[in-house]
């Protein structure tokens, strides 16, 4: 695998080998979103529906020590700067619905990203 290559470049054994070298070097954050592309370019494989059970088993991971910058808030939850409550809230749900931990592309660790990020511009906002 050559660095700077698109995974959709990548045969499915490849991406799934990306994914478990990632997972043994503990890059947490990489991991989470090479394991969600995974589910969502090839949800009915083996390989994707044994990461999905995986995932529904574990412990949430912590989002960064649950710190994050404005800046990152702003970009998680795609929405500009100075956005009021109202669209932060409107960003949030929207993604939390796709992202939910108990949808099978879900994930616990991006949807307490979104709810950081979230948490954060609200209480900017206020």
């Amino acid at each position: 695998m050559e660095r700077g290559q698109s995974l959709n470049a990548l045969s499915q054994e490849k991406i799934f080998s990306l994914y478990s070298s990632l997972k043994q070097r503990s890059c947490h954050k990489s991991c989470e979103l090479v394991r969600v592309y995974l589910l969502h370019r090839f949800p009915h494989s083996p390989a994707s529906q044994a990461l999905a059970r995986e995932q529904r088993l574990q412990k949430p991971l912590e989002a960064s020590g649950g710190h994050l910058t404005l800046r990152e808030a702003y970009y998680i939850l795609g929405v500009p700067k100075g956005a009021d409550a109202s669209t932060v809230r409107s960003a949030h749900r929207q993604l939390t619905k796709k992202l939910h931990p108990d949808r099978p592309e879900g994930s616990v660790y991006l949807t307490t990203q979104l709810n950081l990020a979230r948490d954060l511009l609200l209480k900017k906002a206020v």
